[in-house]
């Protein structure tokens, strides 16, 4: 992630390798959309992992009545926002 969003030309240069020459305008579009999308630190979305554990319902019933903090501990992640290292490692680049 941190390369992807600090250093846009050596990223696009990797990502047009595995797309026609003739899209590079296309391929330059889905970088800068895809970055401003993109966190140094990506959130778990607890709707999206509860609607996984619907789905395994359906094939497993031991599914049924899981929680996604049940299965998610969010521990590390918060160490990762509350330390210095990302705020070292993007300083100003990128807003946390």
């Amino acid at each position: 992630t941190h390369h992807l969003l600090t250093r846009r030309e050596e990223s696009l240069a990797i990502i047009k390798k595995y797309f026609p020459p003739n899209q590079a305008d296309s391929v330059e579009a889905m970088y800068d959309s895809f970055a401003a999308e993109l966190r140094p630190l990506p959130d778990l979305n607890l709707e999206a992992v509860q609607a996984l554990v619907d789905v395994a319902a359906v094939i497993e019933r031991r599914s049924q009545g899981v929680k996604p903090a049940d299965l998610i501990d969010q521990r590390f992640l918060e160490e990762l926002r509350s330390g210095k290292f990302l705020k070292d490692l993007y300083t100003e680049k990128v807003s946390l």
